[in-house]
């Protein structure tokens, strides 16, 4: 069984909520480029995991540790811009 530690998992978890995301924006029909910033975020973290066993282990562990919380900060961003779009529409 491979081994896996804290920060994979984290990726893996934040990868599930980005398709979370991206289902509940299709079924809500919510305009959808506010989450791309985050959802390629996270696809850069995929990308770095995967390289990140080649000569330069250093640099993509560091990427990848910068761009997983960078596409979490941008996708509650986005989240919270919905819903105060929603609440000023509401009012």
């Amino acid at each position: 069984m491979a081994d896996l530690n804290y920060l994979e998992l984290n990726s893996m978890i934040l990868g599930l909520i980005a398709i979370c995301i991206l289902f509940f924006i299709s079924y809500r029909k919510i305009e959808f480029t506010k989450y791309v910033p985050g959802l390629i975020c996270l696809i850069f973290v995929f990308i770095a995991e995967v390289f990140e066993y080649g000569e330069f282990k250093f640099i993509f562990n560091y990427l990848e540790n910068v761009v997983i919380l960078a596409g979490a900060i941008l996708l509650f961003i986005a989240a919270l811009k919905e819903y105060f779009e929603l609440n000023q529409k509401r009012k």
